[in-house]
């Protein structure tokens, strides 16, 4: 027996001091890092993406893609590193976002595309500096909307002040003013002014330039030390402008600005506006960053409310649109409370069913190991998170089957009349081997979920490294740290509860040695029979998940924190038209909350007008106190609806703020380099897919465009000694407007323009009759001097990977169906559109990109995750058919996910696939160390079936209750009914009810297929050889 005193399992439990030591290490190790580990909501999101902004004044959309969309991607062609790159080009700006690859050093790419932005010479002399950003990892805790009955600029100067209020906060670092067009300064001049004194706009923009002058004029150095001169006529108030001499005069008087110009604040024309509780309204963003937590933003704020209150003026207020510390704090409390009870019910289990003492010191791991795991997540880029809290919920029950299964074996070596020491060094040392192998497959099983691509991944990646620390962890305390608490707690006492455990315990004896035995030996004599019941359970119930009929999406459906309607209408739309749509989606949105709940369902609405479309959103009350759900909402709110003219489709969204996804809706890309091409193909894949039963809603991104005049010289005004480019000026700045400058005011840039008044061009005669001078300082009405010509243009253009790209969206009727719809439109509609239209490029994109990019992902980890496993369970058992014994219980744990979500009645999502593939090494723990006990009672002359029955009745205990633990350490999750607990369930279900299913499928199932291995290979009557030579092992531990 000295041989096996050896080792550093029984140098640990020998020492009693060093374990100690080392569980106090973990522990305060991890309270002192939980203390400074930063905190949030969810993970943050930081993909790599380089965005470029170009501003093009008063360029049409097809202008720019030519001449400043397509030489910027022909620059970065071939450039390594970019994964997606992708425009949206609209009036008069365009915006590229390059997406890079994840291994990519973000830092070096972007340099090298400014300079590739700097290097090219071929862009128009009128754009703006490209403006080339790494975007930041920043993430928005607050939404405050600041509304009332004030005019745009009165707003914009309250938002400012409200803004710069905040900012004096030094824990607030960042927060961004949205709603309203960019501020300028207009200078409108009538055109009867500029003939009267034969005056160009572009005279009157230079005049202004050269007015504007901050410059230093050097120092004087007196007796009284230095003065410093400096010329200073810069202006930035309109009301500054107006005493600016624009020419001199006959009589020698200064004709100024004010005298021929209208000066007045404004803003860019643009159909932009936002409305908050019926009122003009303005949105300031508030981030956080480093290691603030939501909660320490939302303090920040709320010192500053009473300031910012006091300077409202009458008629004005503020309101939280969004607040994710509230969120943040609901759901950290909702994982917590899961944990706790999840933690409650497994020491239940265990005081059951277990001496009290054992119990106790499993246990006592828990903490141990979850304090461990914490002092490593740092190194890790993990922050405590709902998702890494979730983790340590996962965890919970596999850490207490690490201690079980060693735990269980030294309380079995005790009764069998080892000393206490001698039998925690021998139990430990024997599970060594197939525990330190059970955890690597668990380990490799949690790999594949590391590599989910998009944000998913980005969003779920914290929870497979919490729990592959764990793992680890619990290695180390089941080995190294249990042995020797138990080999010095020495034999128990009394406890008042030692009858109800007795009992527990000798009842569960008796089911095993009596019940569950013959039950096992009924098995083995119909071997066809236990073998083709469960064979036929996992094809009907895998055939009918891979059927579609339970659905499919990439996040769970989720309640939303917002209710919104978003209306879309021809890209010529007035901005009169577009506040009828407003006002019909509000009013209808009234009407069904008056019914619906009234103020127990609405907080707070919000419209936004933005180019073309109306937005109407509805901010509702928590989850928990709501009396209907969002999606119910958005249904009633559809039916009270009714007809909307100038609409060309609306879409409903009741997930806004959940956190996921619109499940029902899918999105398909058509791409091609011939834009009347692609057009053609746009309408024909929509009226394709509007003939597909079980889809509505069908709209495209295409139009037919906005009327546009083309205007080319005529011969009349190239005799005039007219060229385009004069033309081109001096229309440019009739409509758009000469800018003059541009000014810093506070934090905004305003731009000043001069351009001719508003109301001198008003209509189609006006365009037609603008004056032109020529050279020889005559004005002929622009008609006379060019043809003009009815055409039309995109109002906007979006390109992806140097294509031009044109979007179909539709809604599933029944979200269940979609996986079939999808399949269907791969089957039927790609292949026309393919043969019909040559090169046309045609893929799912949003989440069901998503989804089968992650699925692709998923495919290749997973075999390589199977095939490691393989390789981790053949080194040990020196065999190559055992350890696909071992792993043909993977397939059930699938179908016991499967089982739980139609019992619940939940879709199949990209979190239940998760749960799966995480499960598949749990569930080979039982079946391993099953395998390896009949393996020794071979070897110890048993014959092939009394091996099966003896091991099988061995460790029904274990794996009972390390299968018991798992599922209720993940039940009050499972069974969670809060609407904020839906983004985690399905994971919880796939492990919990997976569990459960592979542990009945372990203890009947396998012992079967065990034995015709055995006898297919022949050794029925012949001593099973040692799997390792476990002796040896045992020595080096």
């Amino acid at each position: 027996m000295m041989e096996n005193q050896n080792g550093p399992i029984a140098w640990m439990t020998h020492h009693r001091v060093a374990p100690n030591l080392l569980m106090l290490f973990l522990i305060i190790g991890g309270l002192f890092v939980s203390y400074t580990i930063q905190k949030e909501f969810l993970p943050s999101e930081s993909a790599a993406i380089v965005n470029i902004d170009i501003e093009y004044p008063a360029a049409t959309p097809s202008e720019i893609e030519q001449s400043v969309v397509v030489p910027l991607e022909n620059a970065l062609q071939g450039m390594i590193n970019i994964k997606k790159l992708s425009s949206s080009i609209s009036q008069g700006s365009s915006q590229t976002r390059i997406e890079l690859v994840e291994s990519a050093d973000r830092s070096k790419v972007y340099q090298d595309i400014k300079q590739a932005v700097d290097r090219i010479n071929t862009f128009p002399q009128l754009i703006e500096r490209p403006l080339v950003s790494l975007e930041e990892d920043t993430i928005e805790v607050l939404e405050l909307a600041v509304f009332g009955d004030l005019s745009l600029f009165e707003m914009k100067q309250l938002g400012e002040q409200v803004r710069l209020l905040l900012l004096q906060d030094n824990r607030l670092s960042k927060i961004e003013m949205n709603g309203l067009p960019q501020q300028q300064i207009h200078i409108d001049i009538r055109p009867e002014m500029l003939k009267r004194y034969r005056i160009r706009l572009a005279d009157i923009a230079s005049r202004l330039r050269s007015s504007a002058l901050e410059q230093s004029a050097g120092t004087v150095q007196s007796e009284n030390g230095n003065i410093l001169v400096s010329v200073n006529n810069k202006r930035y108030w309109s009301y500054e402008f107006s005493k600016i001499p624009i020419l001199q005069q006959s009589d020698g008087s200064n004709l100024l600005l004010g005298d021929i110009a209208t000066i007045r604040e404004g803003f860019a024309d643009s159909n932009q506006l936002v409305t908050f509780n019926g009122h003009n309204g303005i949105l300031l963003n508030i981030y956080r960053s480093g290691q603030q937590t939501p909660s320490d933003v939302y303090d920040a704020y709320l010192d500053s409310l009473s300031e910012i209150q006091a300077l409202l003026p009458p008629g004005a207020d503020l309101r939280l649109t969004d607040n994710d510390a509230t969120t943040y704090t609901q759901r950290l409390g909702l994982v917590l409370k899961n944990a706790f009870l999840g933690l409650l019910l497994v020491m239940i289990t265990l005081a059951l069913f277990l001496q009290h003492h054992l119990a106790f010191w499993i246990v006592i791991g828990l903490p141990t190991t979850f304090l461990g795991a914490i002092i490593f997540l740092p190194l890790f880029n993990v922050t405590i998170n709902v998702i890494s809290l979730f983790g340590f919920i996962i965890a919970l029950g596999l850490v207490v089957d690490d201690a079980i299964i060693a735990g269980e074996n030294i309380y079995a070596r005790q009764q069998q009349g080892m000393d206490f020491q001698t039998a925690a060094i021998m139990g430990a040392k024997e599970m060594a081997v197939p525990l330190s192998f059970a955890i690597l497959t668990n380990i490799i099983a949690f790999l594949p979920l590391l590599s989910m691509p998009g944000q998913i991944g980005r969003i779920f990646g914290s929870a497979p490294i919490v729990v592959v620390i764990c793992f680890v962890i619990s290695w180390v305390e089941a080995l190294f740290i249990l042995p020797a608490h138990l080999a010095a707690s020495g034999k128990s006492k009394t406890h008042r509860f030692d009858g109800i455990r007795q009992r527990c315990a000798a009842y569960l004896d008796h089911f095993i040695h009596h019940r569950y035995r013959r039950f096992l030996q009924t098995c083995l004599k119909r071997p066809l029979l236990s073998l083709a019941l469960p064979l036929c359970i996992a094809s009907i119930s895998l055939s009918y998940a891979l059927s579609g009929r339970m659905g499919f999406s990439v996040f769970p459906a989720l309640e939303g924190e917002w209710a919104v309607a978003t209306a879309e209408l021809p890209n010529d739309a007035s901005m009169a038209q577009l506040k009828q749509v407003r006002d019909h989606v509000e009013a209808a949105a009234l009407r069904t909350v008056a019914k619906s709940g009234g103020d127990t369902l609405l907080q707070s609405r919000q419209a936004e007008i933005d180019g073309n479309s109306v937005s109407v959103g509805l901010y509702l009350t928590p989850t928990e106190v709501r009396p209907i759900s969002s999606h119910e909402l958005v249904r009633r709110w559809q039916q009270n609806l009714g007809p909307i003219n100038h609409v060309r489709s609306i879409e409903f969204d009741a997930e806004r703020g959940g956190g996921g996804g619109n499940n029902s809706r899918l999105s398909i890309e058509l791409r091609h380099q011939d834009g009347l091409l692609l057009a053609r193909a746009i309408r024909d894949a929509e009226q394709q897919l509007a003939d597909i039963n079980g889809l509505s809603d069908v709209k495209s991104s295409y139009s037919e465009g906005i009327p546009q005049w083309d205007v080319s010289l005529s011969q009349h005004g190239l005799n005039l000694g007219l060229n385009t480019a004069m033309v081109s000026e001096q229309l440019r700045g009739a409509l758009y407007g000469n800018q003059a400058m541009r000014l810093q005011r506070q934090s905004s840039e305003v731009s000043v323009l001069v351009r001719m008044d508003r109301d001198a061009i008003r209509s189609e005669a006006d365009i037609k009759n603008l004056p032109i001078q020529t050279e020889s300082g005559g004005e002929l009405p622009l008609h006379e001097l060019a043809e003009l010509k009815k055409s039309s243009a995109p109002a906007s253009i979006s390109r992806r990977d140097a294509q031009r790209i044109e979007t179909i969206t539709a809604r599933a009727n029944n979200p269940r169906q979609l996986p079939i719809l999808v399949q269907t439109i791969e089957d039927k509609l790609f292949p026309t559109l393919r043969a019909k239209y040559p090169g046309i490029v045609l893929q799912f994109s949003g989440n069901q990109e998503e989804a089968s990019e992650g699925l692709s992902n998923l495919s290749v980890g997973t075999v390589l995750a199977l095939l490691a496993i393989f390789a981790a369970l053949a080194i040990p058992m020196r065999s190559y058919s055992q350890p696909l014994l071992i792993m043909s219980i993977i397939p059930f744990a699938a179908v016991g996910a499967i089982l739980g979500h139609m019992v619940l009645q939940l879709s199949i999502s990209m979190v239940s696939i998760m749960g799966i593939l995480a499960l598949s090494g749990i569930v080979i723990n039982n079946s391993l160390i099953l395998i390896e006990f009949a393996n020794r009672a071979r070897e110890g002359g048993k014959m092939l079936e009394d091996a099966i029955i003896t091991a099988a009745c061995q460790r029904f205990r274990p794996i009972f209750l390390t299968s018991i633990t798992t599922f209720f350490g993940l039940a009050p999750m499972v069974f969670e009914s809060s609407r904020q607990a839906q983004m985690l369930i399905p994971m919880a279900v796939s492990i919990g009810f997976g569990i459960l299913f592979t542990s009945v499928v372990c203890l009947s199932f396998l012992p079967v297929l065990y034995v015709q291995h055995g006898k297919l290979t022949q050794k029925k009557d012949e001593p099973a050889k040692s799997p390792a030579r476990q002796g040896e092992v045992i020595e080096k531990y």
